[in-house]
């Protein structure tokens, strides 16, 4: 498990866990996990290899372009992250992961939403990224 973690995490006890299960040709089988204090969520996905290459693109685009906030979407249902720019030091950001519990339950897109947000730098959701998928 690759865990991308808040930069206040001994406080917060917030952090987002990714292991892949399973690679076989252009499929991704693997499990986000969701932590604080209180919340432990944890549920399998199935993405394609270009759906982590989205994410990294809409990476490469924030620092690129210098973006304070967006969604990172990628084709694959289930996952959103999006991002703000902390106004009072541009090297940390709020994340948000969101999970559809409507795919969740029902194995069909919904605007129902289970998220958490960590406050962090882009460096460091790049990396849990390219680690979590071996990038």
């Amino acid at each position: 498990m690759v865990y991308l973690e808040d930069l206040s995490i001994e406080f917060s006890e917030t952090k987002v866990g990714l292991n892949v299960l399973e690679k076989k040709d252009e499929t991704i089988h693997f499990d986000l996990t969701l932590e604080c204090e209180f919340l432990n969520f944890s549920h399998d996905y199935v993405w394609l290899e270009e759906d982590v290459d989205l994410v990294l693109k809409s990476i490469a685009n924030i620092k690129r372009n210098n973006l304070e906030q967006d969604i990172i979407s990628v084709d694959s249902p289930g996952i959103a992250f999006s991002y703000e720019q902390y106004s009072h030091d541009k090297t940390i950001y709020f994340f948000t992961v969101s999970v559809d519990l409507g795919f969740i339950t029902s194995n069909m897109g919904t605007e129902t939403l289970l998220s958490i947000t960590l406050n962090t730098t882009l460096a460091d959701f790049e990396n849990w990224i390219r680690k979590g998928f071996n990038k």
